[in-house]
C-alpha cells in the first residue's frame, strides 16, 4: 500500500558565499493515502493558510503535534 509522507525541513542560505546547508533532519508532518491530499497540505502550507485543519484533508495519520493538540 503506498502512502504520502510531506516533510519540512531547513536550509541555511548564504548567496554571496554560494553556500547550502540543511540545518537538523527533515521532519515528517503528515502522511496520507492520496497524492492529492500531500498535494493540498503543501499548497496549503506554501500559501501561508493559517487555518489548516489537517483532519479535513484526510490525513488520519496526521502528527497530533502538529495539530496543535
Amino acid at each position: 500500500m503506498k502512502k504520502y509522507k510531506v516533510w519540512v525541513h531547513i536550509e541555511e542560505i548564504d548567496e554571496e558565499e554560494d553556500h547550502y546547508e540543511d540545518i537538523g533532519e527533515p521532519m515528517s508532518v503528515a502522511e496520507f493515502d492520496t497524492l492529492n491530499e500531500a498535494i493540498y497540505l503543501r499548497l496549503a502550507i506554501v500559501n501561508n493558510e493559517s487555518n489548516i485543519n489537517l483532519a479535513t484533508i484526510g490525513g488520519h495519520r496526521v502528527w497530533q503535534a502538529w495539530c496543535g493538540e
